[in-house]
């Protein structure tokens, strides 16, 4: 069975702790100020990975979109198939603007092929023509999302 990815101090550092500790946060090395942060968690953005924490969030959806789709829910092993399918492409369908809204708040293709487990050419080469497309509409001078008419 394939592993997946853990964060790079996996296997000497107890993430469970952060929920208590916070000693160790630096909030000067946040270097987007223009977003809401709660000051007690840390940042393990930088990659992604798995945990308990997404498990049990993809479970409760898969649980939720089951109940709303088939009369057995979630323990029928197709429909809990469908809509694990239904998330993985929901998610794949929002990287384009999750990279356009990374590149629109300061993201370098650096860090942006790094969230994504990829090279920085090959980040480039896949998302910047959608992203030069997606800065060149209006766009919310809030929010940084695209007007739509």
């Amino acid at each position: 069975m394939a592993t997946r990815p853990q964060p790079a101090d996996a296997d000497h550092h107890n993430h469970d702790d952060d929920v208590n500790n916070h000693d160790d946060y630096n909030h000067d090395d946040y270097n987007h100020d223009d977003y809401n942060h709660d000051d007690n968690v840390k940042d393990r953005s930088a990659i992604a990975y798995t945990d308990e924490v997404t498990r049990l969030l993809i479970e409760s959806a898969i649980e939720t979109l089951a109940g709303l789709r088939s009369p057995q829910g979630a323990r029928d092993p197709g429909a809990r198939l469908s809509c694990l399918l239904s998330l993985r492409a929901e998610a794949d369908g929002g990287l384009p603007d999750a990279v356009a809204d990374a590149r629109v708040h300061g993201y370098g293709w650096d860090d942006i092929a790094l969230r994504l487990a990829t090279t920085p050419a090959a980040a480039r080469h896949r998302y910047s023509a959608y992203t030069r497309w997606r800065t060149s509409e209006p766009t919310d001078t809030t929010t940084g999302a695209p007007l739509h008419d």
